[in-house]
């Protein structure tokens, strides 16, 4: 079942194909290619859950990954698709995109409102008095902040434009 999932989603995205096609003419895949492969299955994963999917779900793409390509299995690993992920370390190729796709798709920065100061108490306006001393300061250093976490070239831009950069 988990092989047909794989299978289908290959199939039915862009450029997924050639990894089938690259896997029955060579017995295995290129490192650039099982990075692509790696990308496609995880936007279908990230499409069909969200941006943090389940643990069991990220062993299943993982285990389908081998099953339907053999020789990539781990011969020294307990599963065979450590490789592609490891539950116990948070790693593998698989895990390494997420998280790489979660981080651009970041949740924007909370205003400084909402912010809670180190000693855990809330930050209000006003409540404290040096807060305010210098508010273009640290809006820009907001600004800057959302821009030095996120890819999306239109948020980047945009925020640019509100620095005055």
């Amino acid at each position: 079942m988990i092989v047909k999932l794989i299978k289908q989603v290959l199939l039915t995205k862009p450029g997924g194909s050639d990894e089938l096609k690259e896997y029955e003419e060579k017995g295995t895949i290129s490192p650039a290619t099982r990075k692509v492969m790696v990308n496609i299955l995880v936007a279908d994963m990230v499409q069909s859950e969200g941006r943090i999917p389940q643990r069991l779900s990220k062993e299943k793409y993982a285990l389908g990954i081998v099953t339907l390509f053999p020789s990539l299995q781990d011969p020294h690993g307990k599963t065979g698709y450590v490789h592609f992920y490891d539950g116990q370390k948070g790693g593998g190729f698989l895990a390494w995109r997420l998280k790489s796709v979660q981080r651009a798709t970041r949740l924007p920065v909370r205003s400084k409102d909402s912010r809670i100061e180190e000693n855990g108490g809330p930050m209000l306006r006003g409540e404290i008095g040096h807060c305010d001393d210098h508010p273009d300061e640290q809006r820009f250093q907001e600004l800057i902040s959302v821009m030095n976490h996120t890819n999306d070239r239109e948020v980047i831009m945009k925020k640019m434009r509100h620095t005055g950069i």
